[in-house]
């Protein structure tokens, strides 16, 4: 999921520096954005030299920031790859090996020590996040998950959206009013594209003209579908573009530096 190793780089490196004290005139803990994409491989990005996909918000984010070649998913399954990214911990170590598997209690995510230890508004929007459980349980599974208090997220969090990604860009708003000022924040952004079915098709290319990898068979199903999930990676780029709008001045929801970010700016020139 190539999507999020720009956000993830950027929250990585600065982990240490938020979660430990504030050195004297330090530059204000940054905000952070992660980007999840669902079934999205690497090498579907024109970043990564793809010439069937047009993507040119994320390669952008990629010419910004860091891109890697060996960054690999916790596990081959969505849940319990999203478990690895919020706590840092195999699939196995954090007791999530099953789709539908809530987040024990007891695992303590990032985005939680963020909030404590650096003070940030945390919160998750977009498409199912997958670690309350399935989120289309049967009346009898949502009474066991009521009675024993197994969906943990909204007290995690400051801000859980579960809309299944409907007004995506709305709910990004949404979540930055509701952000106190002085705060800086956490928020990670879900996508539904390009998850199967590919219905949701931004310019798809024609299925013709498409440059096939050495080792697929080219047959005219093997083209048209590739051309819908190229469709389906044009569009997350576009909703990305949406979300990031929210972001900027010029666009959207604009999130100014606060009174100490502006000093120390101050500072730093006049040396």
């Amino acid at each position: 999921m190539t999507t999020i190793a720009k956000p993830l780089t950027v929250l990585f490196i600065f982990l240490t520096r938020v979660l430990a004290p504030a050195e004297p005139n330090s530059a204000p803990p940054p905000h952070i954005l992660f980007l999840l994409s669902d079934d999205h491989s690497y090498p579907f990005l024109g970043c990564y030299g793809d010439p069937n996909v047009k993507t040119p918000v994320l390669d952008r984010l990629a010419a910004d920031g860091l891109k890697f070649h060996r960054f690999f998913t916790g596990a081959p399954q969505c849940v319990p790859s999203r478990a690895a990214l919020m706590t840092g911990r195999s699939a196995v170590a954090a007791r999530m090996t099953r789709f539908s598997s809530p987040l024990p209690r007891d695992e303590i995510t990032f985005p939680e020590l963020l909030r404590e230890k650096g003070s940030y508004f945390s919160g998750v929007c977009g498409r199912s996040f997958h670690l309350d459980g399935s989120g289309r349980n049967a009346q009898s599974v949502d009474r066991v998950f009521d009675q024993h208090q197994l969906r943990t997220f909204r007290d995690r969090l400051d801000y859980v959206d579960v809309s299944k990604g409907e007004g995506l860009a709305g709910k990004v708003t949404e979540f930055l009013d509701q952000r106190p000022t002085n705060k800086p924040f956490f928020l990670w952004v879900n996508f539904n594209c390009p998850h199967f079915p590919w219905n949701e098709l931004t310019d798809p290319p024609a299925p013709a003209s498409l440059k096939l990898p050495a080792h697929w068979p080219d047959l005219p199903g093997v083209r048209e579908d590739l051309s819908a999930y190229c469709g389906e990676v044009n569009r997350l780029d576009q909703q990305i573009k949406t979300v990031l709008d929210q972001l900027n001045p010029a666009g959207g929801k604009t999130v100014p530096p606060d009174a100490a970010g502006k000093k120390a700016k101050k500072r730093k020139k006049n040396r």
